[in-house]
């Protein structure tokens, strides 16, 4: 575990937290700076950065986790869905983001991606049709 990660130290009792999960590899907590109700963020123990990062068998855990407390999310708020995000990022321990969408509130999540939706809808696309055939072969062929 990062020594000054603020993620590692929630893990370890350091930092005070609202845990909503916790199995033997994964923790899930309120983020303390939420979204709507309810926003969650799902950790794994192990500290890694980036969701690539995870080692065999890691992600299977990480992944039951977010589909557990995402249906307790849905199902305690009456959501719509469940909007999923996994980050690295701005904290560099990786943390999956899960943003229940409440019916008559509209966070700034939903905001988020109906633009991104807009951009994708109405942007020049940045793939050739006559690359996307090329693009998967790269992938399919491409050792994980």
């Amino acid at each position: 575990m990062g020594k000054n990660c603020i993620l590692c130290q929630v893990i370890r009792g350091e930092l005070p937290s609202y845990k909503v999960y916790e199995d033997e590899k994964i923790v899930g907590i309120l983020d303390i700076n939420p979204i709507t109700k309810g926003h969650c963020l799902i950790i794994p123990k192990q500290h890694r950065v980036w969701f690539t990062d995870l080692v065999s068998g890691e992600a299977g855990p990480f992944f039951k986790a977010v589909w557990t407390v995402s249906k307790q999310l849905k199902k305690a708020f009456n959501a719509q869905y469940v909007t999923l995000l996994i980050r690295g990022t701005r904290i560099p321990h990786l943390h999956a983001h899960l943003v229940p969408s409440i019916k008559g509130e509209l966070s700034a999540t939903d905001r988020i991606l109906d633009l991104l939706q807009y951009v994708q809808e109405n942007q020049k696309s940045v793939v050739k049709p006559s690359e996307f055939k090329r693009i998967a072969k790269l992938i399919r062929a491409t050792n994980p």
